[in-house]
């Protein structure tokens, strides 16, 4: 009997291909995503508090991927050394087909978008054979684990990727004549790959196991940068640089507004009044208090409270825009008249 899960249970991972430093991927994967989601503050919000939050780090991740890749990446194929040229023309023609048919310009965005946020990205380079063509999908690199050289953590040996699929899918997947129901109930599906052998395991059953088709290890990772120290192969989040800076811009934002809501409706200050029954603060509103009482406004906007506040929120914009080193005409602002060509130099990585 297959082991069915739950929708948002962990999955199943084969014994003895997780460790702590998987996990502890794991963990920065889902923080790093929650953030860019826009879960941006610590704690529980105390009673009656407004968290406002301006999400400055999707933004920059999205305006990064997008001047690095402002149009689909273009190749030329070299016809070689005694090459014929024609030959080698048609095959940049049906290559430059095939990158279009695969929308592969806007998976590069794509990836470039995944891989800053999370600090990693994946894609599997498969054959269809129905369509005669390859696909490139993309992979969670949270379903990923490898195995690599102990002389080279470059070079992978062995890669493991774990998922969920319907009972159907599976079947019609991996052209399984048995073993496997036909229904919708999820099972988890491992894939273990090497240079030689390829490996199905399908709610803890192996259902292939045998010469690995392609020859090699059928996945590209796409690492933001080797973390040093931690194996040298997975990457790391941009956003890690723009955790405390955007929490506190968020923090300070909803401060100077609560200090301009509460200026919009004043809080009345009354001195050596014992009540204040029948005080009302509006237009046209009369008071009688006692002899020697006071009352005033309080003013929340005096002594240059807010432009300090300003002042420190313009020092965060600027913490973020250095942190993330993108040009300011990204962000709509060169700060002089330039023509549309010298637009597109300038927003050049």
């Amino acid at each position: 009997m297959l082991t069915a899960i739950t929708a948002g249970a962990p999955l199943a991972w084969p014994p003895g291909v997780l460790g702590a430093e998987d996990r502890a991927r794991f963990a920065r994967y889902a923080e790093a995503l929650a953030f860019y989601e826009g879960e941006q503050w610590l704690g529980r919000p105390r009673r009656g508090e407004t968290r406002l939050t301006f999400n400055y780090a999707r933004a920059i991740v999205r305006k990064t991927a997008a001047y690095v890749f402002p149009e689909p990446a273009t190749f030329t194929v070299a016809p070689g050394e005694g090459g014929d040229e024609a030959t080698a023309n048609a095959a940049e023609r049906v290559l430059a087909a095939l990158c279009a048919e695969l929308d592969l310009g806007r998976l590069d965005a794509e990836l470039c978008i995944e891989s800053s946020a999370l600090g990693d990205a994946a894609v599997k380079v498969t054959w269809d054979a129905v369509l005669g063509r390859p696909e490139v999908a993309p992979v969670d690199p949270a379903t990923l684990a490898v195995a690599t050289a102990p002389d080279n953590p470059r070079r992978v040996r062995r890669l493991t990727q774990v998922y969920a699929l319907a009972e159907a899918d599976a079947t019609a997947l991996f052209g399984l004549n048995g073993g496997v129901g036909a229904g919708n109930r999820l099972v988890t599906v491992a894939e273990t790959w090497s240079d030689a052998r390829w490996r199905v395991e399908i709610g803890g059953q192996v259902a292939r196991d045998g010469e690995n088709p392609y020859g090699w290890i059928p996945y590209v990772v796409l690492p933001n940068g080797a973390r040093p120290g931690r194996g040298g192969f997975w990457g790391e989040s941009d956003l890690v640089d723009l955790y405390d800076a955007c929490r506190e811009l968020n923090s300070r934002l909803s401060i100077l507004s609560r200090v301009l809501d509460l200026s919009g409706a004043p809080i009345a200050v009354l001195e050596n009044v014992d009540g204040s029954e029948g005080i009302s603060v509006g237009p046209g509103a009369k008071w009688e208090l006692p002899e020697g009482a006071r009352a005033y406004l309080l003013d929340l906007l005096s002594g240059g409270g807010v432009g300090l506040h300003v002042q420190y929120v313009d020092l965060l914009f600027r913490a973020l825009h250095d942190l993330s080193e993108t040009p300011r005409t990204a962000f709509g602002d060169s700060g002089r008249d330039l023509s549309g060509a010298a637009l597109e130099v300038e927003v050049q990585p």
